[in-house]
């Protein structure tokens, strides 16, 4: 048989925290898209759509009406704000928005992916870059990393807009990303060695080699934590049907043994020393079906003069 207690509810907390996996996609990941924006395109149609989505929503003010003709350059681009910015946690912390040109490169990620953000400062691109067979310097190995700002940059480039400034300032970066959208977008219309472009960069079109994309997803872990107190004088009974005996003669059956309220002569005197559990149950309104079980992985023993603490942890994540 089973016994129950009422979880005072002062000794249930409940609290949440972020973890963080590590996650590697490639370029034939059906979870990342990559395509190549063109503003005016008109075939394919959706190159230009996407150039207009990421103009409006990202690096500038649809306020401005000056805007929704053709862009020249991007001169004005350091003097607006993308409306969208306001929604997303920090956004004023040096994100560069002053590249957005006629054509860029962008990357989706699947939120199925990334959770609920990518983790800032841990993006990083990387492509085998090779060009009629020959293998580019640095190995031929492009890389892109974020800098926990929104802003990309090569941390290997062969040539840098300024060699004065950090890989990562507002002349040298090469795109942004903006973590809780899974977005990536490649923006800079110089070369990363002289003769392989940021803008062919992901799409196919001017090197032809593979790239992979790693990051670490953001998920919320909800936990809720139980510390129950079992009382010397609680739960001093054993449900083992071995323990269980019937009075000389009775006529009960045995499959009726668990219901007796009757020990057998040679485990009652040492009832003390027997009683063992392996296994807690947590109920709701329905008595007969647990909503949760806990098993230790060795029993626990009873102790009829010292209370026993125990805590358990349900973790879950949405």
């Amino acid at each position: 048989m089973s016994y129950q207690k009422q979880i005072d509810k002062a000794d249930i907390l409940r609290y949440e925290s972020n973890i963080h996996s590590p996650t590697t996609l490639d370029s034939a990941s059906l979870y990342i898209t990559a395509s190549r924006m063109i503003s005016g395109s008109i075939e394919p149609i959706d190159k230009n759509d996407t150039w207009n989505f990421l103009r409006s929503w990202y690096y500038c003010s649809g306020s401005f009406p000056e805007w929704r003709g053709n862009m020249d350059g991007s001169s004005h681009a350091s003097n607006r704000n993308s409306p969208y910015r306001y929604f997303m946690k920090g956004y004023d912390t040096g994100q560069y928005l002053t590249k957005f040109n006629k054509t860029a490169s962008l990357i989706s990620i699947s939120q199925t992916k990334y959770g609920e953000e990518i983790k800032p400062g841990t993006f990083i691109f990387k492509q085998n870059v090779i060009n009629n067979g020959v293998d580019t310097p640095n190995n031929g190995l492009l890389k892109i990393i974020d800098d926990s700002r929104g802003n990309l940059y090569s941390p290997n480039p062969v040539v840098s807009q300024s060699a004065s400034q950090s890989l990562s300032s507002s002349l040298n970066y090469v795109g942004n990303i903006w973590y809780e959208q899974g977005i990536a977008v490649f923006t800079e219309t110089g070369s990363w060695s002289g003769s392989v472009s940021y803008q062919d960069l992901a799409d196919h079109s001017g090197t032809g080699a593979s790239w992979e994309i790693g990051f670490e997803s953001t998920h919320t872990l909800y936990s809720t934590e139980y510390n129950l107190k079992i009382e010397p004088h609680e739960f001093l009974y054993t449900s083992n049907p071995s323990s269980r005996a019937f009075i000389s003669g009775s006529s009960a059956v045995s499959a009726s043994i668990m219901m007796s309220p009757f020990l057998r002569s040679s485990v009652s005197s040492s009832i003390n020393d027997f009683v063992h559990f392996t296994t807690v149950a947590l109920y709701g309104d329905n008595k007969d079906h647990p909503i949760m079980l806990a098993r230790y992985p060795q029993a626990i023993k009873s102790d009829p003069k010292v209370p026993i603490i125990l805590k358990l942890r349900f973790d879950m994540i949405m």
